[in-house]
């Protein structure tokens, strides 16, 4: 090749690049429009240092209160004493239902991906 030609010559460099989409599951789409089961049983607990029994919290939580309480605890956002859940906390913040309703909108990248993975464990996102 003349140096002319070697001028000519152009070298495209391809890069395979990947995105993945992330759609919210069933159960998802009810933590968006209703709450995730923690904030929801930290709304069943009433504000003030008398709280409320286990009992009680069963008969106004229900079904949540099995996926949730558990979560509660463990973000601090409510604490027991003896028989007694009392909240920890003056106000929670839905963190779950913010981050599906993102992905549901499709602004992924505010969510981060150790928090897309909490997501995809607890099945709301596939």
């Amino acid at each position: 090749m003349t140096p002319e030609e070697q001028e000519k010559v152009v070298i495209a460099q391809l890069e395979e690049q990947t995105d993945t989409i992330w759609t919210v599951s069933e159960e998802g789409m009810n933590i968006v429009s209703d709450g995730s089961p923690e904030y929801l049983v930290y709304c069943s607990v009433p504000a003030g240092a008398e709280g409320i029994t286990i009992t009680d919290l069963v008969a106004v939580a229900g079904d949540v209160l099995g996926l949730g309480l558990g979560r509660c605890m463990k973000n601090k956002w409510l604490k027991k004493q003896g028989d007694i859940i009392t909240k920890a906390i003056e106000d929670a913040t839905d963190v779950t239902a913010e981050m599906l309703r993102a992905v549901a909108s499709g602004d992924i990248n505010s969510v981060n991906k150790k928090e897309l993975g909490l997501l995809k464990k607890r099945k709301l996102i596939s």
